[in-house]
């Protein structure tokens, strides 16, 4: 006669401690952690067309003391449980003089990431953060007294505090003297 109450009681026993557990949880509140979006800057926009004076060199021509305008645009990245965004910094310059486009795909390495040669221009980084969703641009001011050639184009971007090496874009600027100078 016992058995079947002491089955019945096992019965009811773990439902009633399910329901226990479901008040004590709705209780205390528990809420889901807030996440906010993130985004990227990892590439830089294309350079204009008509720059590309001679199609076969794939080059971008520009004339010493001209402005080379500079854009990026923002990716969708993961979401975050960070409280707070990430900086980010942009940075970007030129590498060469090389006297043909030969030269200068010879000095960057086997797998892309590095060009040997000596930065010739610079832009003022951009601080932006991960938070935001909004392009940036920057001028790549090219001085009068720059020395004719080739140069590859190169950016650095640095998420938080980790450092990050410039790398090639492969896109190549070709400065050509200002006629008159």
């Amino acid at each position: 006669m016992l058995g079947p109450i002491v089955r019945a009681a096992r019965s009811l026993a773990l439902p009633l401690l399910l329901l226990q557990l479901m008040l004590i949880v709705s209780a205390c509140g528990l809420t889901e952690a807030p996440t906010h979006k993130t985004y990227t800057y990892s590439t830089m926009a294309s350079l204009p067309k008509d720059r590309v004076t001679n199609p076969q060199e794939v080059a971008y021509t520009y004339q010493t003391g001209e402005n080379v305008v500079l854009s990026w645009a923002t990716q969708s990245g993961q979401d975050t449980l960070d409280n707070k965004p990430q900086p980010v910094k942009i940075e970007a310059g030129l590498v060469g003089p090389f006297t043909s486009i030969e030269s200068l795909k010879k000095a960057i390495s086997f797998d892309g990431n590095n060009i040997a040669g000596h930065v010739q221009a610079t832009i003022t980084p951009i601080q932006t953060n991960n938070w935001s969703d909004k392009a940036v641009d920057a001028n790549l001011q090219l001085s009068s007294s720059m020395p004719a050639g080739y140069y590859m184009l190169v950016q650095r971007i640095q998420v938080g505090q980790g450092y990050q090496p410039p790398v090639p874009t492969g896109r190549i600027i070709k400065v050509i003297a200002t006629p008159g100078s």
